[in-house]
């Protein structure tokens, strides 16, 4: 079970694992004695920590993905320009 886990990926690993606590939230509610209950909600903690850790990692690649590293820019030599107007600006690539 720990492959087929483990060959998901992250988006639906993270989805796994929320699951995974909803099913041991359920088994808390159901359970008929307070340790057996608590043992049920450490695992649900567990999972969800796992699947809170997983979609962290995802939106800060993300956010990485979508801010460049540097915002360089540079001038253009623009015929007819003056010094004293803008001049035109483009990000140069990392």
């Amino acid at each position: 079970m720990s492959d087929d886990i483990a060959s998901l990926p992250l988006g639906e690993r993270g989805a796994h694992y929320r699951k995974m606590a909803l099913d041991a939230l359920g088994h808390a509610q159901a359970a008929q004695d307070g340790v057996t209950r608590e043992k049920y909600l450490n695992l649900a903690r567990s999972w969800h920590a796992l699947a809170v850790k997983i979609e962290e990692g995802l939106a800060k690649a993300a956010a990485q993905a979508i801010t460049p590293r540097s915002a360089t820019t540079s001038r253009l030599s623009v015929p007819g320009h003056k010094g004293n107007q803008p001049a035109i600006r483009v990000r140069q690539p990392d």
